[in-house]
């Protein structure tokens, strides 16, 4: 077990942020730099500003504020929790009504006009456009960044060099 973790921790280290919580990130992180969600990309990153292109990928960051979904879509209702089965597939578990795969902080959000859903064999569901399979996305096709400012989530345009 303690073999799985150097393996899956190498080049990472715990970093304390500034308002106290802590994160993972990598050994590269410095203390300016600073933990986006960039919309498209499954995990939170470090990026460092640079003042002539924007900001510079430093690495991928673990925070469980950015992870989980928080920031972009407020904490889980009362009685909810998020896990994962085996190392991708995200679950919600209610006390009483069981588990899910759909976010209970998304009531309702259905998909535009073109967009279907399909669900792989394990589970995970994935979207598609007008059914050609080279459109397939793995986040719903409603959270881009008009959808998140009409629910108050402050949205910036960076340039990643």
């Amino acid at each position: 077990m303690i073999e799985r973790f150097r393996d899956v921790l190498h080049g990472v280290t715990c970093y304390q942020l500034e308002d106290g919580s802590f994160g993972l990130g990598s050994l590269e992180c410095r203390p300016e730099d600073s933990v986006w969600v960039v919309l498209g990309c499954d995990i939170p990153l470090a990026l460092r500003g640079s003042n002539e292109t924007g900001y510079s990928v430093v690495g991928p960051f673990f925070h469980a504020k950015c992870s989980y979904g928080d920031v972009l879509f407020g904490k889980m209702p009362e009685g909810w929790r998020l896990t994962f089965s085996g190392y991708v597939r995200v679950e919600f578990h209610h006390t009483t009504h069981g588990r899910q795969i759909h976010d209970p902080r998304l009531p309702g959000l259905s998909a535009p006009t073109g967009w279907q859903r399909f669900q792989e064999t394990a589970g995970q569901p994935y979207w598609v456009y007008n059914k050609d399979v080279s459109t397939a996305i793995s986040r719903h096709p409603r959270l881009d960044s008009d959808f998140l400012k009409r629910r108050g989530v402050e949205v910036e345009t960076i340039i990643l060099s």
